[in-house]
């Protein structure tokens, strides 16, 4: 008799490591990066792995608002009947809110003399910048340090920018100097 042999190969199966998208407000701690596992075959569970993936992100507590990388790798993660697959996800920093538009004093108004004008802003940290002539501010606009002489008829613009928030509202005062 003859005995033939057969050489089967037993391919693993995929295990994918899909890192969690995540949030946090502006100032606070980066929050714990988390996962889950999709692949799992004939009824097996995560109990079949050792070790962990390893996960981090660009972001750190003090990183503006904005989207960051989260990057997930093999880590000390292992399996005898599995190979891995990764996916990355974001992190999220949100701003504390907008920040409050400016305001002006004297209000805009019709007056008979010349008016020296203040522009103020209650956001902490904001910055304060401003146009003349009904121009749109942005942040290379003119930046307030000190009061402005308004001595014609003018329409000033300002918005308040601070750190962890978004951009305030433009503001707008009109003064008619008659």
């Amino acid at each position: 008799t003859v005995t033939k042999m057969v050489e089967i190969e037993v391919k693993k199966a995929t295990i994918t490591v899909i890192a969690s998208d995540a949030s946090v407000a502006d100032g606070k701690p980066i929050p714990r990066l988390t996962y889950t596992l999709k692949g799992f075959v004939n009824g097996e569970n995560r109990n079949r792995l050792s070790g962990k993936p390893s996960e981090s992100t660009t972001a750190k507590e003090g990183s503006l608002p904005g989207v960051y990388p989260i990057t997930i790798k093999l880590g000390t993660l292992a399996a005898a009947n599995y190979r891995f697959a990764f996916e990355d996800a974001k992190l999220t920093i949100m701003p504390l809110g907008t920040a409050l538009a400016p305001t002006f004093t004297p209000e805009a108004g019709t007056y008979s003399a010349a008016q020296t004008v203040t522009i103020a802003d209650k956001t902490p940290g904001a910055v304060i910048y401003y146009t003349f002539h009904g121009a749109i501010p942005t942040t290379a606009s003119f930046k307030y340090a000190k009061p402005i002489t308004v001595s014609g008829t003018e329409t000033i613009k300002a918005i308040a920018v601070a750190p962890g928030y978004t951009e305030s509202p433009v503001s707008k005062a009109k003064y008619t100097i008659n």
